[in-house]
């Protein structure tokens, strides 16, 4: 009886253990999450006509803690840098390339932006993490 106390005991000790360990589900660094190939589907509207769909892939790299480079973003071929939390982004030289105002949201594999070109486009957009 004794040794099955002991037993119980030990075992007991070791399921708390292992179930108080914490599980890291999230990079620590925000950059991280934003690594890797995204699909967008942005709206693109001029004022006085019909608004364009686009589809297409970019890429996400990491560059520094809370900043990454978008590649081939709304189909340009110059990178983009952005600022980046858990949940929000900013371009921070998108008007490099004709992008102003860039500001995002992400939950999970989803981000969602508006921006608008030099030309006077309003673009909004989703991007799913492939």
């Amino acid at each position: 009886m004794k040794k099955s106390l002991l037993l119980l005991t030990a075992l007991f000790t070791v399921v708390f253990f292992l179930h108080s360990c914490k599980k890291e589900s999230e990079p620590q660094d925000p950059a991280d999450s934003y690594v890797g190939i995204w699909l967008a589907n942005d709206t693109l509207t001029y004022p006085g006509s019909t608004p364009v769909y686009k589809s297409y892939n970019f890429s996400v790299t990491k560059t520094t803690p809370n900043t990454v480079s978008f590649t081939g973003f709304s189909s340009y071929s110059t990178s983009v840098n952005a600022t980046v939390s858990e949940t929000a982004i900013a371009f921070t030289n998108g008007s490099d390339i004709g992008i102003v105002n860039f500001l995002g949201s992400k939950n999970g594999s989803i981000m969602t932006y508006t921006y608008a070109t030099m030309n006077g486009k309003s673009v909004t957009g989703k991007a799913t993490k492939q």
